[in-house]
């Protein structure tokens, strides 16, 4: 399972901007945080997108912010192991939406039948 504490906080977000960002309610990543429902695919890829986005345009791993000015400043970051492994559970996290997906799809068809 993603832990999108541990994401959030690398990002320097509070659960109302990754809410935000995300564009859902901040119960639901307080849901998300606390293991008491899943992500969605989309929101699976919407924050690895937001990752991505917040790496920087040069593929850095570094994550900065502008503050009142404009002026940017380093927040944070995440290291390449740690990048490897956030990926590698999102797909994971993919494989079983996915799998979820079928399973519905198949009790569908058992109903209809």
């Amino acid at each position: 399972m993603i832990n999108v504490k541990k994401i959030r906080k690398e990002l320097n977000l509070t659960q109302s901007e990754l809410a935000e960002k995300l564009d859902v309610n901040i119960r639901t990543v307080q849901k998300w945080e606390s293991g008491e429902t899943k992500m969605s695919g989309t929101a699976v890829l919407s924050i690895q997108d937001l990752i991505d986005e917040l790496k920087g345009v040069n593929g850095s791993t570094t994550i900065t912010q502008k503050n009142k000015k404009g002026n940017i400043h380093i927040v944070g970051g995440f290291s390449e192991k740690e990048l490897e492994l956030l990926r590698k559970e999102l797909e994971l996290c993919k494989k079983e939406i996915a799998l979820k997906d079928l399973e519905i799809e198949l009790l569908k068809k058992g109903l209809k039948g």
